[in-house]
């Protein structure tokens, strides 16, 4: 069930055969660094590289090669510089999903080959997701979802971040695990579904779902060391745990094992944020938006989040107001309002957060709030309090 991919071998548009090696080399990068997200499987050099030089059929490939998607491209060497263009396609149907083009100096090859690579990458998995995720939703609900689909449908439901949608992604979590007992993304997506019922108080025990997403973290890094994922969300666990440092650890190795994968630049980013170091978190922040310009409505908001801190007001209300129906950002845009001296905007963008979360109060948010230094909190509070938030 798990989505499939070809890399083609990237024509030469040069004319020249001396630049093989760089078309070539850019195909196999890809192939390895696809081959980092687990839940891809992905054709080995040795099979797609047989259409070397030959007139490809989409969708004979696909057939050929048992594979959903075929990622195709060219490379145009001209002088000192070069252009690179990808596309990927379903390979059934001939739908383009997603094209880029790269246009680069030609100072160092391998920088180029590298910094292309990533930028593929990082744009190619969001894309692939989003295809998958509209596969499922056509399939008929009747037949017996496989592990992998749960998971897509739990993700989609979570990613709605309201208690209804949490708990029913819960259910399709548990589904993966009893279809997969070693699916780690699937331990790691249901020990999401706990740790957000804590961070919003959904049920009325905050600190039992904390223990069971640590629970969860932990058997998804015990059934699969190597999955990016559950280093991930074991990291985020530590954070709500408290335990920085070796949240910053186990985020860390998130990203060594998938450099492509701009979310743990994200969350590693919001870390330092409430560490205090707030310049290496906006460092992280754009270098994962140089990664991909797929940013989402939660990247926008920790990317806020981290202007805020740093004081750059009217750059944090830019990138707030840009975010779409996620409450979480309406806090912190009336912080921002507020320290701009815009009361009348804080107070009414305040009231819009209070009226999902009437319950919210200073002193039990700040109790959950993880920022290390007490400027910073100090500076948080103060940003609440102008905006009229209840004590």
């Amino acid at each position: 069930m798990l989505p499939s991919i070809a890399v083609l071998p990237f024509e030469n548009m040069g004319g020249d055969p001396e630049q093989d090696y760089f078309a070539d080399g850019l195909a196999e990068d890809l192939i390895t660094e696809l081959a980092r997200f687990q839940e891809l499987r992905v054709v080995a050099r040795n099979s797609s590289f047989t259409y070397k030089g030959k007139a490809t059929n989409v969708r004979q490939v696909g057939e050929e090669l048992g594979v959903r998607y075929v990622l195709e491209g060219s490379v145009r060497k001209t002088g000192n510089r070069v252009r690179i263009t990808a596309q990927l396609i379903e390979a059934a149907s001939d739908k383009h999903l997603w094209a880029e083009r790269y246009d680069r100096d030609m100072d160092d090859l391998f920088v180029v080959q590298d910094e292309v690579t990533q930028r593929i990458v990082a744009m190619l998995a969001p894309t692939l997701e989003d295809s998958e995720r509209k596969r499922v939703r056509n399939l008929d609900r009747s037949e017996n979802l496989q592990a992998y689909d749960a998971v897509l449908c739990a993700r989609e439901k979570w990613a709605k971040f309201n208690e209804v949608d949490n708990l029913e992604a819960r259910k399709l979590y548990q589904l993966a695990i009893d279809l997969d007992p070693d699916y780690a993304r699937a331990y790691s997506g249901l020990a999401w579904t706990y740790l957000m019922e804590k961070y919003e108080r959904w049920g009325d025990a905050p600190d039992a779902a904390l223990d069971k997403a640590q629970e969860l973290a932990a058997q998804a890094v015990k059934v699969n060391p190597a999955s990016h994922s559950a280093w991930l969300m074991h990291g985020n666990v530590q954070r709500a745990r408290g335990d920085m440092r070796q949240s910053v650890v186990s985020v860390n190795r998130a990203i060594a094992l998938n450099p492509n994968d701009v979310d743990s630049y994200i969350f590693l980013a919001d870390i330092k944020t409430n560490q205090g170091e707030i310049a290496e978190s906006i460092e992280l922040i754009e270098r994962a938006r140089e990664l991909s310009t797929r940013t989402n409505n939660w990247h926008k908001t920790v990317y806020g989040k981290a202007l805020y801190a740093d004081k750059r007001y009217e750059e944090a209300r830019d990138v707030l107001v840009s975010v779409d129906d996620l409450t979480f950002a309406q806090r912190l845009l009336a912080m921002t309002y507020a320290q701009m001296g815009d009361q009348q905007k804080a107070e009414s963008t305040a009231k819009l957060y209070l009226e999902r979360y009437p319950e919210f109060s200073v002193a039990q948010h700040m109790d959950d709030n993880a920022m290390q230094r007490e400027e910073d909190r100090a500076h948080y509070v103060e940003g609440l309090e102008k905006a009229g938030f209840p004590a």
